[in-house]
């Protein structure tokens, strides 16, 4: 049986981290053959106490003093562990009891395949916007698969450099799946993953909305930049300055014109790493 490092980030929220440590202990997969790694980027609430108290076995928490993003954090977290494969998650999910040993046979099974996960995604260029893939009973092939529950081989992630650290907490997941297409290993949705994600229980805080809206234009407008043709670039950031993001500010009173405006100026500025993944 193959050995899993399984990887997430923490920013405060014990209750999720809790439970998702909970839900892997329930696993129907050797112990022996997991080691649970949580990077703690920086949690005030007593998380890093209550984890360092934990029970769990082959729990390793490693502490960051400040919010070092979630590529950076899973950076770290998988060169520490010295697992075949690698499962990168978010702390707010709660898995199926065999959802990890349906995605590994998968990918034990299909060579070609880089990256699988329960949650698939497709991406409109010309649009600039993704939609989630319809459900399927069957595995099918996406863009990407969304990184709060993503797993493929260290050496993937080994010979792609790692994920892309310019991406501070979305857009790496997307960023590392079409490099590994690049590669020739595609991504693949396993429903039979089965998962509970709570979806944004960190970045959802009403005192995280500017950087949320900052760091999610900033990644969207960067990896337009990087795989984007350039009628789709033209496209895609015209439909976001001239609609969407006046639609949400006057529309929904979303606050987002002014972090937009900033992420367009920070990419305009990094044109010179557009196109290149910078490693860590």
């Amino acid at each position: 049986m193959p050995t899993i490092g399984i990887v997430f980030p923490t920013l405060n929220g014990w209750e999720d981290t809790k439970k998702c440590l909970e839900s892997i202990n329930k696993l129907k997969f050797s112990k022996d053959r997991i080691k649970v790694i949580v990077v703690d980027n920086g949690s005030t609430d007593g998380t890093i106490q209550k984890l360092q108290n934990s029970k769990l076995p082959k729990l390793q928490v490693i502490i960051n003093n400040k919010n070092l993003g979630f590529a950076k954090a899973v950076n770290i977290g998988i060169r520490k562990s010295k697992g075949e494969y690698i499962l990168i998650t978010n702390n707010d999910v709660i898995f199926g009891s065999n959802s990890v040993s349906q995605s590994i046979n998968y990918l034990i099974n299909n060579p070609n395949t880089g990256v699988v996960g329960p949650e698939g995604l497709k991406y409109n260029f010309w649009l600039g916007r993704f939609k989630r893939f319809t459900k399927s009973d069957k595995p099918v092939e996406v863009d990407w698969i969304a990184g709060h529950a993503m797993l493929f081989t260290k050496k993937l992630w080994s010979n792609l450099g790692g994920f892309d650290e310019q991406f501070f907490f979305t857009g790496e997941d997307t960023d590392f799946c079409l490099r590994a297409k690049k590669e020739g290993f595609k991504s693949i949705q396993v429903p039979r993953a089965k998962i509970i994600h709570k979806d944004g229980s960190t970045i959802n805080n009403p005192k995280m909305a500017y950087f949320k809206y900052y760091e999610g234009y900033k990644s969207k407008f960067r990896l337009i930049l990087r795989y984007g043709n350039f009628l789709q670039i033209i496209s895609s950031f015209c439909l976001q300055i001239f609609l969407y993001t006046p639609y949400r500010g006057f529309v929904l009173k979303e606050k987002s014109t002014v972090p937009m405006i900033k992420a367009l100026i920070w990419n305009l500025k990094k044109l010179s790493f557009a196109h290149t993944a910078k490693t860590p």
